[in-house]
């Protein structure tokens, strides 16, 4: 079975402005967690972490340099790893590790990713003018080779 985002507009209430303020945040793929080393700052405080808590996260996955996707990135090694990585980088209220073992335990949040979602922008060399294209790839371990990819979802934005 197939399912697209935009079927949200679907669901009585939900206007194109609710629509397009939360749909860069959703995705109908995976099992329902999140990786917490790709997650957004949004999407880290609506599964609960507040503000400060959240940019701790992002300071942790940018690491020494405080720049991210820089070799001295860090990467959270699972769920059950959250709270010690963390408050082996940075100080951690009691209050924050009450907060960060919730969201740890949760189910909700893993550190990996089995789907990626790719944005492209293609340009004409014959024809001003791009194309902009959103792709969802699915991950998929092979036995002699490590991953392989499938494309599950791409549209061309009209």
């Amino acid at each position: 079975m197939h399912y697209f985002l935009d079927e949200l507009l679907l669901v009585r209430g939900v206007t194109a402005t609710i629509y397009n303020s939360v749909k860069d945040h959703l995705t109908v793929y995976g099992q329902g967690q999140v990786n917490v080393n790709t997650a957004s700052i949004v999407v880290l405080m609506a599964l609960g972490l507040d503000k400060k808590l959240a940019d701790k996260v992002l300071l942790f996955r940018a690491g020494k340099d405080g720049v991210e996707e820089t070799d001295d990135d860090n990467a959270f090694t699972g769920s059950t790893n959250i709270v010690p990585q963390l408050s082996q980088f940075t100080p951690l209220s009691p209050q924050d590790l009450t907060i960060l073992s919730q969201f740890a335990s949760s189910g909700l949040v893993n550190a990996v990713s089995e789907y990626f979602t790719v944005f492209a922008e293609a340009g004409y060399g014959y024809k001003k003018g791009s194309q902009n294209i959103t792709c969802v790839f699915q991950r998929i371990p092979l036995e002699d080779t490590g991953y392989g990819t499938l494309a599950k979802f791409w549209r061309i934005a009209q």
